[in-house]
């Protein structure tokens, strides 16, 4: 009479370590990744950069003068952030926008996430996820969206403001993808419902945190 209460006793405990050993597997992946700390839900940083360039295969080339950007942390590896385009131009002549936005201002959407590049050298990745971009230019409609990974230093030092740079040769990104990811990731560009091409960023972006140091840790 004792077995089944002695079997069930055993399978509860099976399935209890089985659990324990997945949120250990889970909390260790997720201790495995670069973040802010502290790196509080809430924090607000801002950021300015110079000249902005993207470039795709076969189409003209859409650079603005410089942009002002803000953000805030959603937790220690991501942030919201806001990025103001301007001074935007087509082939240094035809003013560039975001449908809705004046002339020569392109307006972005995304999601920063902190990944490692190549842990083994220590280099960080801040990959944006921007949210599509619908722009005209000289009368031609354009989509971009995907992911442009950049490279944020200082590593282990407590900052007030930290660097990212994007760098693409060409449609070419430096950074094709974070380390655990299986496809490569890179922006893509669309004109007048065409073909999508991939397209490179190229810009250094300065962002500062308003009160409170961060560092970049594992």
């Amino acid at each position: 009479m004792q077995r089944p209460k002695t079997a069930g006793t055993a399978i509860t405990a099976i399935l209890t370590l089985t659990a324990l050993l997945s949120a250990l597997t889970a909390a260790t992946a997720t201790a495995a990744q670069p973040e802010f700390l502290p790196g509080t839900a809430g924090t607000k940083f801002t950021s300015k950069s110079g000249s902005y360039k993207v470039e795709a295969e076969g189409e003209p080339t859409i650079e603005c003068k410089e942009d002002e950007d803000e953000g805030v942390l959603l937790s220690s590896t991501e942030a919201l952030v806001t990025i103001d385009l301007l001074k935007c131009n087509v082939l240094g002549l035809v003013g560039a926008h975001s449908l809705g936005d004046k002339t020569e201002i392109i307006l972005v959407h995304g999601n920063l996430l902190l990944c490692y590049i190549n842990k083994a050298k220590e280099e960080i990745g801040a990959a944006l996820h921007i949210q599509p971009i619908h722009m005209e230019a000289a009368k031609e409609l354009i989509l971009l969206e995907g992911i442009a990974i950049g490279k944020i230093t200082p590593y282990k030092s407590k900052k007030l403001a930290f660097l990212i740079s994007w760098k693409s040769s060409g449609s070419a990104q430096e950074f094709k993808k974070c380390e655990g990811s299986t496809t490569e990731e890179t922006l893509t560009s669309k004109t007048n419902g065409g073909t999508a091409v991939k397209g490179g960023e190229n810009t250094e972006d300065t962002i500062g945190f308003l009160v409170t140091e961060q560092e970049i840790m594992e």
